[in-house]
């Protein structure tokens, strides 16, 4: 196994605290926003591969909506109704999974932005997933 999984470990979990910070400030009042955003940084400082392990297959599972160049195709990322669905199941109980919640939040957040900021999250997105499968390239799982 090569050690260079170790920097798309790193990349993946500097995007996801850039993304929870953004979330936090877009979201004051929201203590789960708040509530997440602490697990991450606390799992990431305790063990980040962890983090890659546990919201890199929920990215996977989207990489064609991700990276479409057709603006719809990618738009329907930020659409999907899941993130309700999501939310609920990832939020139940104090369980590790609430990383997962930023994603979600993410998305739902997306789609009241202007198209600028909207394509940011989308490259947010995109950089996650690249480390990502860049990370399992390295561990020989692709």
């Amino acid at each position: 196994m090569s050690e260079s999984y170790i920097e798309h470990i790193h990349g993946f979990c500097n995007t996801l605290k850039i993304i929870s910070t953004d979330l936090m400030r877009r979201f004051p009042q929201d203590p789960i926003v708040y509530r997440a955003h602490k697990r991450i940084v606390t799992i990431i400082g305790i063990d980040p591969k962890l983090v890659i392990d546990i919201c890199g297959p929920y990215l996977y599972q989207y990489r064609d909506k991700i990276y479409s160049d057709d603006v719809d195709e990618s738009s329907s990322f930020f659409i999907e109704n899941e993130y309700d669905r999501e939310i609920k199941e990832n939020t139940g109980g104090e369980k590790l999974e609430l990383a997962k919640y930023i994603i979600p939040k993410m998305k739902e957040c997306a789609l009241s932005l202007p198209l600028d900021e909207k394509k940011q999250y989308k490259d947010f997105a995109a950089a996650l997933l690249d480390d990502y499968i860049e990370y399992l390239s390295a561990i020989n799982k692709v």
